[in-house]
């Protein structure tokens, strides 16, 4: 399986419009390569606000199908990273490609918290980043915010309004 890093395709939708302002800065400064596309989801939201099409009147349908379609272009420097890196599976090609969206943060880091001004709502997401090292103490954490309980671990850098507030951290270390 290979991936392309910090490399995004951004498909803008209506929320992405009015989310910028929070993640939009933390985009820049973890220096995410985005390829920003205008087209379908932008269209869908926008056909969602007009009454009397089928896109105001069952919102939900139209995301089911909400996954991105792959990216060729994208994923070649891919595969030959991978042969100059072992040239030995020069023969290799690619078997299967997917796109598709990934609940991730700019930061790369999840977000988890309970501080959501909401009684009782925790949030646990953003785990794409580093899912399966991460899941396990982050399930962990969560259930404790559940249960009312302070979990064992300082929760404060994957705090929801880090974004807000501008908090970001280091940069990670990319390697193009």
């Amino acid at each position: 399986m290979l991936a392309a890093g910090n490399k995004s395709t951004f498909d803008v939708n209506l929320d992405a419009l009015t989310d910028w302002r929070t993640f939009g800065p933390a985009a820049l400064h973890y220096r995410t390569r985005l390829n920003i596309r205008l087209g379908k989801p932008l269209l869908r939201d926008i056909a969602r606000l007009i009454p009397g099409t089928a896109a105001h009147t069952a919102p939900w349908a139209q995301l089911r199908t909400n996954e991105p379609p792959a990216d060729l272009t994208a994923a070649a420097p891919n595969l030959a990273g991978f042969h100059e890196l072992l040239p030995q599976f020069a023969d290799l090609a690619v078997e299967r490609i997917w796109a598709g969206n990934i609940d991730m943060t700019p930061d790369q880091a999840p977000v988890l918290d309970s501080r959501t001004g909401i009684g009782g709502l925790v949030i646990a997401t953003g785990f794409s980043g580093h899912g399966f090292a991460m899941g396990p103490g982050g399930g962990h954490a969560a259930a404790r915010l559940v249960q009312g309980e302070t979990p064992e671990v300082d929760l404060h850098g994957f705090r929801l309004c880090r974004f807000a507030e501008h908090d970001l951290g280091p940069l990670p270390d990319f390697h193009p």
